[in-house]
């Protein structure tokens, strides 16, 4: 019976957690400190205290913070997970002045997702303001939520509905859903203006060929018949509408069901307009 105990407690101890080494290589302390404890809550929520903090010392590898940690632990009477919890942020926490400039600092980058960005506000949001997540998670996502609609860019956050600011994930899902709307129109725009530009540069050259006194009478002349087939050709065919919303003939952005489709399922403004879709102010 005694050697199923051991075999146990070996078990317990052996469990393994991400490790910390500096704020560069593993992030924030405090991030890792409380996702550590979750994953040990989730293997074994009766495992004591004690080991618990043995798990999390030999999970720090940096060890002048070790040392530091291990020192003011053994002068403890008790080393209980609280005691272990207010020397490890006292140790690694930063001043709330130092949080409140990074987040002020924080800009949006196209290289992150929305969720991830607004995930990044949160924390320092929680840390700027010295909350508590599990007993303040509905004032910092508001405050997160708000800060995240100020810092993405406005042709996103301006084609958003209605905002609710309580559930900060849903607004970033929002928001990610727009922004890769509005990847793929301006991509076909960019790719359209291309075409548009070097059709133009082509038609420039031609003109400035027929003009040069180089060209012979004969090559005028064909080109100036040719000219006039294609005018007479324009000229016939009726006009097509072209769509400012998906880009296709034959219907203005009024009657596209695309717009409406989107607009149906929230993922665009009931009031958009043309000058909307690529403006990036």
């Amino acid at each position: 019976m005694s050697d199923e105990k051991n075999n146990s407690s070996d078990e317990e101890i052996e469990m393994k957690l991400a490790v910390w080494q500096s704020l560069e290589k593993s992030g924030c302390p405090a991030d890792w400190l409380r996702n550590s404890l979750y994953i040990i809550k989730l293997n074994n929520k009766e495992l004591d205290e004690k080991k618990q903090v043995a798990l999390l010392l030999m999970a720090i590898q940096n060890q002048e913070l070790k040392s530091k940690l291990i020192n003011e632990c053994s002068k403890l009477e008790e080393a209980t997970m609280e005691k272990f919890k207010n020397i490890f942020n006292k140790n690694t926490t930063k001043d709330v002045v130092t949080y409140r400039r990074l987040l002020k600092n924080l800009r949006y980058s196209a290289d992150n997702n929305m969720h991830e960005f607004y995930q990044k506000i949160y924390r320092l949001v929680q840390k700027s303001m010295n909350l508590d997540p599990d007993t303040d998670d509905a004032s910092i996502t508001k405050l997160a939520a708000q800060e995240f609609m100020e810092k993405i860019p406005k042709d996103i956050s301006k084609n958003m509905r209605t905002v609710n600011f309580a559930d900060g994930i849903k607004v970033a899902e929002q928001a990610e859903k727009i922004r890769s709307f509005n990847q793929l129109y301006l991509h076909e725009a960019q790719v359209n203006q291309l075409i548009a530009q070097t059709q133009s540069s082509e038609s420039s050259s031609s003109e400035y060929d027929s003009d040069s006194e180089s060209e012979s009478e004969t090559e005028s002349n064909e080109k100036e018949e040719s000219r006039a087939k294609v005018s007479n050709h324009m000229t016939d065919q009726p006009r097509i509408f072209e769509c400012e919303f998906c880009g296709k003939k034959r219907h203005t952005h009024e009657y596209c069901y695309m717009k409406k489709d989107l607009q149906k399922r929230g993922i665009i403004s009931n009031n958009w307009k043309p000058t909307d879709k690529f403006d990036n102010k």
